[in-house]
Order: structure tokens, then C-alpha cells, then sequence
């Protein structure tokens, strides 16, 4: 059963003007169901983008994934623990108060080559047994 108001208009209209008017209605929802299917894709990315940067919580099998500034600060915090690892390196291997590795290395270079003077050896003359990648 159609509405009475509705019956009464339809009855007033010519074919052609509801034929018209149906042409009109499918074209506007057409129109409309094309713009959201064009429109969802950036929607969805723009979604994801926010997961991304707000991060999301734990879900059903599925870990927590943190935000971008909590994965900032654990870059950070990781790279001031490699800067202080690098710099007790740094002190290692490279001359400085003498207490480092090769501070020794160069000490015990010059008490061979005192000894080897103290020999009637020529320091210079001294066999390299440093390990190379050929006699590795």
C-alpha cells in the first residue's frame, strides 16, 4: 500500500515526469555511492596514519604496537647507551691518560724496542707478527 499524499502526487505526475524523477534519485545515489567508494581509500589511509602515530593497544592475538614518540624515545634511550659504549671504545683506542688499552700497547712497544737495543738488535729490524687477512 502506497501512502495516501504519495498516491495523490503520483497520480498528478505524467509518466515521463516519475520517469524523470526516478532517473534523478538513481543518479544522486549513484553519485553518492561513487564518491564514497573514491573517498574511502584516502579516509582509510589517513586511519592508519593516526594508528600509526598514536599507536594502538593490545587486542585479541595481537600485540600492542606503540606510537611514533614512544618509538623516539627508545631510539633515543638506545642511542645514549651506544654513546657511552662508544665512548669507553673511544678511550680504548686512542692515546690519552695512559690507562687505556692502547696507551699499553704503545708502552709495551717501547720497552721491546729498548730491550731489543739493549740486545745489539736493530728495532727496526723487529719481525711484524701482526695478524693479517692473509694469515688468518
Amino acid at each position: 500500500m502506497i501512502p495516501a499524499p504519495i498516491a495523490e502526487w503520483l497520480e498528478a505526475q505524467s509518466a515521463l515526469a516519475v520517469l524523470l524523477w526516478l532517473l534523478a534519485l538513481s543518479s544522486v545515489a549513484f553519485g553518492v555511492v561513487g564518491f564514497v567508494v573514491k573517498v574511502l581509500p584516502f579516509f582509510q589511509r589517513v586511519s592508519h596514519f593516526f594508528d600509526d602515530w598514536f599507536g594502538e593497544d593490545a587486542r585479541d592475538g595481537q600485540p600492542a604496537r606503540p606510537g611514533v614518540m614512544v618509538r623516539l624515545q627508545t631510539i633515543e634511550t638506545t642511542q645514549t647507551a651506544q654513546t657511552t659504549k662508544l665512548d669507553a671504545v673511544h678511550h680504548e683506542v686512542f692515546p690519552n691518560s695512559g690507562k687505556s688499552l692502547r696507551d699499553r700497547t704503545d708502552q709495551t712497544s717501547h720497552v721491546v724496542r729498548a730491550m731489543a737495543r739493549e740486545l745489539g738488535m736493530d728495532p727496526d729490524d723487529l719481525e711484524d707478527t701482526t695478524p693479517t687477512k692473509e694469515k688468518r
